[in-house]
């Protein structure tokens, strides 16, 4: 846990949600590369499921809509406003069924609790559409934790995970960088918040970070950094 960044002095915790705390990577990635792939051979290009799997690994962090038109890109093709949002559509109905029984991680709760006993202002920052996030926060998360969350921010025209979620949470807190972190589970969530001049901490539950990447293996580990 060495170069991990001091978060004794954070006053504001802003959690990704899937992966972090949802436990819906390996579900939303096989349904994600499924739509896709069939769009792309409904427009004649041949990608298979796993190919788009991994792309969208890959562009993890970015807007839904951002990482269609890169893969659709990478396939030598366009996907429009319109295609975008059938994709989309088709893929938060996919969503709500195979999320129905997944749930959050163990350490996900007890982590929390902790940070919100201790007065901290937790907030959620997500890549996924902010209806799609919506839908599941309020089926996922228990009422009494809902109620305190100071923002939950999914994907929004002109407001997206990063330099954008990172600038509202922080005018909405009147908190200072110094005071701000990020709790991510891939390397997209570094990169985004070093853009917006902000720490993070990884969670890496299963090894599947970089060899020497900085992180902690269980988010019951922040409470003993603070």
């Amino acid at each position: 846990m060495t170069v991990l960044p001091a978060i004794a002095q954070k006053k504001v915790f802003v959690f990704d949600w899937d992966g972090t705390l949802f436990d819906s990577m390996a579900a939303k990635t096989v349904s994600f590369a499924t739509v896709v792939s069939a769009w792309l051979a409904r427009n004649g290009e041949a990608m298979t499921v796993p190919e788009v799997a991994h792309r969208y690994r890959l562009y993890s962090g970015e807007p839904r809509r951002t990482i269609f038109r890169t893969i659709a890109r990478d396939a030598g093709t366009h996907a429009s406003d319109a295609d975008c949002e059938a994709m989309s559509e088709e893929l938060f109905a996919r969503n709500r069924a195979t999320l129905e029984a997944a749930s959050l991680f163990e350490d996900a709760l007890p982590c929390l609790d902790d940070l919100l006993a201790r007065n901290k202002t937790v907030c959620l920052s997500s890549s996924v559409p902010q209806a799609e996030l919506a839908h599941f926060v309020e089926r996922k998360l228990p009422a009494r934790l809902r109620r305190r969350l100071a923002a939950v921010l999914g994907s929004q025209p002109e407001l997206a995970k990063g330099v954008g979620h990172l600038g509202a949470i922080r005018v909405a807190t009147g908190a200072p960088a110094p005071e701000v972190v990020v709790i991510g589970d891939d390397m997209a969530d570094r990169n985004l918040s070093t853009a917006a001049g902000i720490d993070s901490v990884l969670v890496d539950r299963d090894g599947h970070l970089p060899p020497q990447t900085p992180h902690i293996s269980s988010l019951t580990e922040i409470a003993e950094l603070l």
